[in-house]
């Protein structure tokens, strides 16, 4: 083990040795040369340990790539949210919100003119060019402590679902366009819940995480975390339930058409015929954790 250690230092150094030689001298105190923009290794270096593209100074909590596939939005959790330059990697732009976040997830209108944050003062949409507020609706807890949970915006920018990140907490409704609430509804999770909207706002499906908090029987508690809710957006009345195989679903999405329900979770996916409730595909692959789905182009961290 020993003698492989050394031989990978010492083709590295030689590899820095090699790319110096062919480098100019800098004098004490002088800045290295900035990274080839092309993505290529300078000419005598073997190996780049990371990337020059996509980097924040901090830390990024959430990311979404726009409907035409050609900027993502980024933000921090702050009230700056940067754009970046899909094919160049280079920030294109960004703005500053007239509202603090409380959840950093970034959703987009379908046009990709806008973006939907969930801040202090209630659900925004903002300018994604200029970063002028256009329409909030209000929050009905100003004051409640806590997180929202991501923002899912409908097929048709309408109408917006947004879950709660803490205990008991309700999944709202939102009409984007008026600027108020439509409904709100308590699944049967005591966790954290999140919502989905059909392409029209008409059918919201809601999930979340469930805990024995020692008042229920662990078969209950293990259904109920396997339960997708489908409720009447607008009247806020439960029309049906599904339940899936999936341990812990973390992500459910509508159909383009709306007549379909497809969940993901713990390497498994399934999809339902809304109308009737039957499972219509299964798919099982690896083990790994799915943080979102989507019928348009997304992107999450």
């Amino acid at each position: 083990m020993r003698s492989h250690s050394f031989v990978l230092v010492l083709v590295l150094t030689v590899g820095g040795v090699t790319s110096a030689q062919k480098q100019p001298l800098r004098g004490p105190g002088a800045s290295p040369p900035p990274p080839a923009d092309d993505g290529k290794l300078p000419e005598g270096v073997r190996l780049r340990l990371g990337s020059s593209k996509f980097r924040d100074p901090g830390y990024i909590q959430s990311a979404s790539l726009s409907p035409d596939g050609k900027l993502i939005a980024i933000t921090n959790g702050s009230q700056v949210i940067r754009f970046l330059d899909v094919a160049t990697g280079k920030e294109d732009h960004r703005i500053t919100l007239s509202d603090y976040p409380r959840s950093p997830q970034v959703a987009w209108s379908p046009d990709g003119t806008r973006i939907v944050m969930c801040g202090q003062q209630g659900v925004g949409v903002w300018d994604a060019k200029t970063g002028k507020l256009v329409k909030q609706a209000p929050n009905p807890n100003p004051n409640r402590g806590g997180q929202e949970g991501p923002v899912q915006v409908s097929d048709d920018g309408k109408f917006a679902a947004v879950g709660y990140m803490y205990e008991n907490g309700m999944v709202r409704v939102v009409d984007l366009e008026a600027g108020n609430q439509v409904s709100a509804v308590k699944p049967a999770q005591n966790a954290g819940v999140f919502g989905a909207l059909s392409p029209k706002g008409e059918t919201l499906a809601t999930w979340g995480q469930h805990y024995n908090r020692g008042n229920g029987k662990p078969e209950d508690d293990q259904r109920i975390v396997r339960t997708i809710q489908l409720w009447d957006a607008k009247e806020g009345k439960e029309k049906g339930a599904l339940v899936a195989d999936i341990q812990q679903i973390v992500a459910v999405r509508f159909s383009p058409d709306g007549a379909k329900v497809a969940a993901g979770g713990n390497g498994i996916v399934q999809l339902w015929d809304v109308a009737t409730g039957k499972v219509e595909r299964r798919f099982a692959g690896g083990s790994g954790r799915a943080s979102s789905s989507s019928s348009r182009p997304t992107a999450s961290c």
